[in-house]
């Protein structure tokens, strides 16, 4: 009886030592901001260590050791990882994508009917970029010049895209005066008859 009260002693120390010697819970975050405004391309990689399997994130019990949320965009977000012995470890991580570009245009329209002497004059503000030009039924473009001159009526279109790939688009239109040859002139008096009666 006493070599075996003797090896149930043993076998408690043994299982305690084990439980108190287990490593503590931890994570690692990785962030993976979004690669340009407006995309939701974000990521958040958290690596769990230590603790008790399963894990669970944000009340989502998860497999394995490792989490990923994806598709997400600019913005703070907040994790609670807990494990099965309910010890419980935070991140707070943000966000961050690439500033929107500010883009400013003077249009001027063509001033005479017929005529090719339109213009976009575009100033990024606070950054700056390559830039493609295409129109879908104007004319006089210069397809990776900056600002555009000697435009006729049309619909101009520019793709900017800037030094960390990110692109976008904006859209102009050249208008002309109406085409003199249909516009009445009010000074012309329609033809007019008229005629006498006599009577006997």
């Amino acid at each position: 009886m006493k070599t075996k009260n003797t090896f149930l002693a043993l076998s408690f120390i043994a299982s305690s030592f084990v439980a108190f010697s287990q490593a503590p819970l931890d994570i690692q975050v990785s962030t993976f901001n979004p690669t340009c405004y407006g995309l939701n391309d974000g990521e958040v990689v958290i690596d769990i260590s230590g603790g008790t399997q399963p894990y669970v994130i944000n009340g989502l019990e998860i497999s394995g050791s490792q989490f990923i949320a994806g598709t997400l965009s600019e913005g703070n977000y907040y994790f609670d990882v807990t494990d099965a012995a309910s010890q419980m470890v935070s991140s707070d991580v943000t966000l961050v994508a690439p500033a929107q570009l500010i883009v400013q245009a003077v249009v001027s329209n063509v001033s005479t009917y017929g005529g090719a002497n339109g213009s976009i004059d575009i100033t990024i503000v606070n950054g700056s970029g390559t830039y493609g030009w295409y129109t879908q039924n104007g004319s006089g473009i210069n397809s990776t010049v900056e600002d555009q001159s000697g435009l006729t009526e049309g619909i101009y279109t520019v793709a900017i895209t800037e030094p960390n790939g990110c692109e976008i688009s904006r859209r102009y239109v050249i208008s002309q005066p109406a085409n003199p040859a249909n516009t009445f002139n009010p000074n012309i008096n329609p033809n007019t008859q008229s005629g006498t009666t006599s009577g006997m």
